[in-house]
């Protein structure tokens, strides 16, 4: 007896899946592919007026399609995540000229942190332009610091919050701050992936904290490993 072939089901909207899977994993409230993440779905948006079956949530999870227009903001507010984001990826920016002093900003503390390294007898190397790997996590700068190599994200105070894009989960974050603000000194603190999830909220794919300084450990020298 003949087994039926079935045809592969394709994925029609990869990139929406991306940002869903994307927004699943950094949420620490989401379980687990195996453990019950699609029936969590069907009961946080019932919980919200929306009856939904696994299978339309799997379908989802697999770019096979996409949600109606008006479940896109339901969606988010139970992964914390920008309904614009979500949708089609477009985060909500500042323009023009506050935007270039955002980057301007971050690329300042990216050089602290590497002048500091180096001065503690560490080694920092920023990524190339054309890196792809480093753009896909985030990765502002490599590092060895007493025989350990690590892969660093930085953020930085822009409009009294820090930014992490959810793809530097893996990485060692580094927060600076102008301490007192805003004259030369900083400090530079170690943020613990987990725990940003659940103190801070998702937006546009990253995660944004308040300007509390006294949740993260304060690292004090770079001549000791992480």
């Amino acid at each position: 007896m003949s087994v039926p072939f079935r045809t592969p089901e394709k994925q029609v909207h990869p990139e929406f899946a991306r940002r869903l899977l994307q927004a699943s994993d950094s949420n620490y409230q989401v379980p687990a592919p195996n453990e019950g993440r699609l029936r969590w779905f069907v009961e946080q948006l019932e919980q919200r007026g929306h009856k939904v079956s696994m299978e339309t949530v799997r379908k989802w999870l697999s770019g096979l399609t996409v949600p109606r227009q008006k479940m896109f903001v339901p969606l988010a507010e139970i992964l914390k995540v920008d309904a614009g984001w979500l949708a089609a990826g477009t985060p909500g920016k500042p323009a023009g000229a506050q935007q270039r002093a955002n980057v301007l900003s971050e690329q300042g503390a990216a050089n602290v942190v590497a002048g500091f390294i180096q001065m503690d007898g560490g080694q920092a190397a920023f990524p190339s332009p054309d890196d792809k790997d480093a753009r896909d996590k985030s990765i502002d700068m490599h590092a060895i610091i007493r025989g350990a190599k690590y892969d660093i994200t930085v953020t930085t105070l822009v409009q009294g919050r820090f930014k992490i894009p959810v793809t530097a989960a893996e990485n060692i974050i580094l927060a600076v701050a102008r301490e007192p603000a805003p004259g030369f000194g900083v400090k530079i603190l170690e943020i613990e992936w987990e725990e940003a999830t659940k103190l801070g909220k998702m937006e546009n794919g990253a995660v944004i904290l308040d300007d509390d300084l006294s949740v993260w450990r304060e690292v004090k020298s770079f001549s000791e490993r992480l």
